[in-house]
């Protein structure tokens, strides 16, 4: 990409920023205001004011258009911009996304981090706090996981102690606290991201203030995916009342979190309905939440019927996310779906290549496994899966999981006490929590008796059941050994059976015994359609 030199790039005179700011006043009300109040201090040249506009404007300012902000602290002197380095870092953040000035914003951004992150500067410590919860993003835009958490980290460090002065600056630190915690959540550090939005909420509290939509927004996400759903349900009704409504990054976190909920209560047909209606956040969204996101989406069509839909948007948006959505972390946090979702098409060999190439060693993991065991009628393996997990502090969610397969696996050859209080305590978590679909992903014939159990236990009013519906098939088919795999993935290189005995070190007649094997199980007859269909379902990964 061509550099342009500073000089090139055009300037807008303040005949025309006077114009565009009698223009924006039509667009979304808080960006208007906060871009109105930074165009106002630059061009009165008092950059003090600036920054104070930019530190409690920022994150309106940043989910606003580019095009935008960008024109407004261009003409500051470069002189000003190092002694006001927020300001430069905002500068950084509206230029990034413009192809021409993306150099210079790059190299903008890096020396506003390292200034931010030398201990003991005079720099202000939500000021370092916001530059840096922008470079996190920032990282995690270009698949640097590890830097993003590492500067998350060091916001959350330099937020330590930190006493704001007046309203402006608590809903500032708010603010901060909400977005730090959606970025380490989104960047695979939940323990850290549940740090910061604990010590926003601790901030709200000691102000005596209502918490700022950023906060209350991330905390519903969190509570929603934690399968803490009263709590969800109130933070998200705080946000709803907030007036002027919430806008941009809060509003993609509110509506993630409602879809989120609504994923335990939607029928078949409301599902359909809502999985066919628009989706702004599919496309390249820069917002920390967009893997919750296509999780829900995925969710909504599997739960309309169509599983294969559901596999297929999750690889799309993960696709146009580019770099990002190859990341580990990314790749392991979606690979449970992706797992199920193979489940539900009736492929357990393909659900378990997604867990051993995608998923890091988690609860999440296990749980997956657990449920694919079910799939293959292992009971005993399902239940080896679930003694990993049963020492860990779980979420909600995860608790309900463990349990719902754990009711099933017991099911199956056992009636005695430990199995009704396993269906009680079932019946009582799912009860509490408005939770449906740890039932309703358990396999049919397990989700028939433990359905049964829990009715017998007293919850089936409670809990609906005579609307709910499974979400996967039975027991499955047989699925390829380890070794037929090993031969299948050779299939991919090699043309003839020798050339693959040779490459496995073993004899031409196993080849051929693996193969006719192996076609039988993906009901083929053909090398090519042996191939096709594992790239299809992830058996395999062709090498590039």
């Amino acid at each position: 990409m061509r550099f342009v030199a500073p000089s090139r790039v055009r300037r807008f005179s303040e005949d025309e920023l006077v114009e565009r700011a009698n223009n924006i006043t039509d667009r979304a009300q808080p960006f208007a205001h906060a871009w109105s109040q930074l165009h106002s201090a630059v061009r009165a040249r008092r950059y003090d004011h600036a920054t104070s506009a930019a530190r409690t404007g920022w994150f309106t300012l940043l989910s606003g258009p580019a095009h935008e902000v960008a024109p407004v602290l261009e003409p500051v002197p470069p002189s000003e911009l190092d002694r006001h380095p927020l300001l430069s870092a905002l500068l950084g953040h509206a230029q990034v996304s413009i192809p021409a000035r993306r150099p210079l914003a790059l190299r903008r951004l890096a020396q506003a981090e390292a200034e931010a992150s030398l201990p003991g500067g005079p720099m202000p410590a939500i000021d370092r706090a916001l530059i840096l919860v922008g470079q996190a993003d920032v990282h995690r835009r270009l698949g640097r996981m590890e830097a993003a958490v590492a500067a998350g980290r060091a916001a959350l460090d330099a937020l330590d102690g930190s006493t704001p002065e007046g309203g402006a600056e608590v809903r500032a630190l708010e603010e901060v606290y909400g977005h730090l915690g959606m970025s380490l959540l989104s960047s695979g550090a939940r323990q850290l991201a549940l740090q910061a939005l604990e010590e926003g909420a601790l901030v709200s509290e000691l102000s005596g203030r209502q918490p700022a939509a950023a906060l209350l927004a991330a905390l519903a996400l969190v509570a929603a995916v934690d399968g803490d759903l009263p709590a969800a349900r109130g933070y998200v009704e705080q946000v709803l009342q907030l007036r002027p409504p919430v806008v941009g990054r809060d509003a993609a976190l509110l509506k993630t979190a409602r879809s989120i909920l609504d994923l335990d209560t939607i029928d078949r047909e409301e599902a359909a309905r809502r999985a066919t209606a628009p989706w702004r956040d599919t496309g390249a969204d820069p917002a920390p939440q967009w893997v919750a996101a296509a999780a829900a989406r995925a969710m909504l069509h599997w739960l309309s019927g169509y599983p294969g839909r559901a596999l297929a948007s999750l690889e799309h948006t993960a696709k146009l996310h580019g770099r990002e959505g190859r990341t580990i972390a990314v790749r392991s946090a979606l690979a449970p779906l992706r797992a199920a979702l193979q489940l539900a098409l009736g492929h357990p060999d393909a659900a378990v290549a997604v867990l051993d190439r995608d998923a890091t060693r988690s609860v999440a993991r296990a749980l997956e496994q657990a449920r694919i065991e079910l799939v293959l009628g292992r009971h005993g393996a399902a239940l080896a899966q679930l003694r990993s997990v049963s020492v860990a502090e779980l979420p909600t969610r995860e608790l309900a999981e463990a349990a719902a397969l754990e009711a099933a696996a017991l099911l199956r050859f056992s009636t005695g006490p430990r199995v009704e209080a396993i269906v009680d305590h079932l019946g009582s978590v799912l009860a509490a929590t408005g939770l449906r679909l740890p039932l309703r992903m358990l396999p049919a014939s397990d989700f028939g008796r433990v359905s049964d159990a829990l009715a017998a236990a007293g919850y089936g009013e409670a809990l609906g059941l005579h609307r709910l519906v499974p979400l996967l098939p039975g027991i499955a088919e047989e699925m390829l050994t380890r070794r037929e795999t090993a031969v299948l993935t050779a299939l991919l290189e090699h043309s003839s059976h020798a050339a693959i005995a040779a490459a496995l070190n073993v004899s031409v007649n196993t080849v051929k015994s693996q193969l006719r094997s192996v076609y039988r199980k993906l009901g083929v007859s053909t090398r090519d359609e042996a191939i096709a269909v594992a790239l299809d379902r992830h058996l395999v990964v062709e090498r590039e």
